[in-house]
């Protein structure tokens, strides 16, 4: 009897579980907002390097993108105050790269001058459905529009970038300029400040296809409804990847494959939306860390070497230029080995 029992109820369980794991979950219907897509262009982002070359493209590559939910400070806990202060690093977006650039001035000028400034990286993105242009309410007549993201910059998606340096020749004489004459703290040579810039060679060209996602609320992580910020997330993603934006089912999935996004491949796929990253080169790694304003090497190979994403020909160039530098002794002349 006692056997005859424990059958039954072992019965009971699996049937149970079958139809619970059998009943399919039924998704929430997609938002109706009337959305649709830009025109394809760029858009410029502005980050401050951080301690261990936090923020600079050797770092977001390795993380399979851009996302602020990755910029923490290197081996601290969550919690930490270390941890605290580099998760609020600052993204700015710009509509140009004039913009972008001025941005990046004033980083400098806020960290005190040429001589205290970190590193700032000015990175060319494709537009795509995970940038949304958001109007601001009350905004001056001239403000410049804001652009969200929604889970991250997929490394594919960026362009190219470039770096305004405080040991920069033209960065100095301009901040001196400005301090010895009381000039305005944003002078006008700041537009015409050479810049070497670097282009991804992971960048996909297949985004060219796409633009900014236009019809999304400016409010619309505040009106949540009884949902989740998460949940109003995970329904953005599902929109932007579906027929409603991009009717043609071919350019549907590259551009799911793009975002590596796919809920009907992949029904709970959820964030980060970054999932895969690229190792950085050792190589790579070691070269970003040399003070190569010591060194004498052609601006567009500077990028690459303190990007920390740099190629195998490049890194012989800079090692070369190392040893030559290191070598001269007094007055440039070569030291004479013994």
């Amino acid at each position: 009897m006692i056997v005859s029992k424990a059958v039954w109820l072992i019965t009971c369980w699996l049937w149970h579980t079958a139809v619970v794991e059998a009943t399919p979950t039924t998704p929430r219907p997609l938002p109706a907002y009337p959305v649709s897509m830009a025109q394809h262009g760029k858009i410029y982002l502005v980050v401050r390097e951080g301690p261990e070359n936090l923020g600079s493209p050797g770092y977001f590559r390795s993380r399979g993108g851009i996302s602020q939910a990755l910029l923490h400070a290197p081996r601290a806990s969550e919690h930490s105050i270390g941890a605290q202060d580099l998760a609020g690093v600052e993204m700015l977006f710009e509509a140009d790269d004039i913009f972008a650039r001025r941005d990046a001035w004033m980083e400098i000028v806020n960290q005190g001058g040429p001589d205290h400034a970190q590193r700032v990286w000015i990175y060319c993105i494709a537009t795509g459905p995970n940038l949304r242009p958001v109007e601001v309410p009350d905004a001056l007549p001239n403000a410049r529009p804001v652009t969200r993201v929604l889970g991250g910059l997929p490394w594919s998606q960026i362009v190219r970038w470039t770096a305004l340096e405080g040991h920069n020749a033209q960065v100095r004489d301009l901040f001196q300029h400005m301090v010895e004459n009381d000039g305005p703290v944003l002078p006008a040579g700041v537009d015409n400040i050479e810049l070497s810039w670097m282009h991804n060679d992971d960048y996909n060209p297949a985004w060219q296809a796409y633009g900014a996602v236009l019809g999304i609320p400016p409010d619309v992580f505040e009106n949540l409804e009884g949902l989740t910020e998460h949940d109003v997330a995970r329904d953005l993603m599902r929109l932007v990847t579906s027929s409603r934006l991009v009717p043609d089912e071919q350019s549907r999935q590259v551009l799911r494959g793009l975002l590596d996004w796919d809920m009907d491949a992949e029904p709970e796929r959820d964030f980060p939306l970054l999932r895969y990253g690229q190792p950085t080169m050792l190589e790579a790694a070691a070269l970003s860390r040399i003070p190569w304003e010591r060194v004498q090497i052609p601006p567009s190979l500077q990028v690459a070497v303190v990007s920390g994403v740099i190629a195998v020909g490049q890194c012989s160039a800079a090692l070369d230029a190392v040893r030559k530098t290191f070598e001269k002794g007094p007055k440039g002349r070569r030291g004479v080995a013994s």
